[in-house]
């Protein structure tokens, strides 16, 4: 369903470039999106590649049920950069459905694959998790 959503976001965004509406490249002119990476409370994560570039990235559609208000960062916060903070790269609004988020996608695995691979045990494994997040 929501594969089917970006697909329509899509259509709706070239239909509105063709009626000259002041728009930014439609996101499917971007961003062809791929596989379905997981979801959660805020939405689903896809698989994506920017083709100005051939970057990788994590392509996430947030419902606009899930937003109740937008921040803006200070801007000392730009230029703050960490490997350990997932960047946006760009965002679209797609109307009455949501956003389409365009994240950096790095090279990571999840928890449970973590610990499994590296047989960390309950009593050493909190110390372990807690050495990469602080990194």
């Amino acid at each position: 369903i929501v594969h089917r959503e970006v697909q329509s976001f899509c259509h709706l965004s070239n239909t509105l470039k063709k009626l000259g509406k002041n728009l930014k490249e439609p996101f499917c002119s971007q961003y062809p999106c791929g596989s379905l990476l997981g979801s959660g409370g805020f939405g689903s994560v896809f698989l994506g590649q920017r083709l100005s570039d051939g970057r990788q990235v994590a392509i996430k559609q947030v419902t606009s049920d899930r937003v109740q208000q937008w921040a803006r960062l200070p801007a000392a916060f730009k230029g703050l950069g960490s490997r350990h903070v997932v960047c946006m790269l760009d965002w679209f609004k797609v109307e009455g459905r949501g956003y389409l988020l365009v994240l950096e996608r790095p090279q990571c695995q999840d928890l449970f694959d973590f610990t499994s691979q590296r047989h960390i045990t309950e009593e050493g494994g909190a110390k372990v998790i807690a050495e990469v997040l602080i990194m």
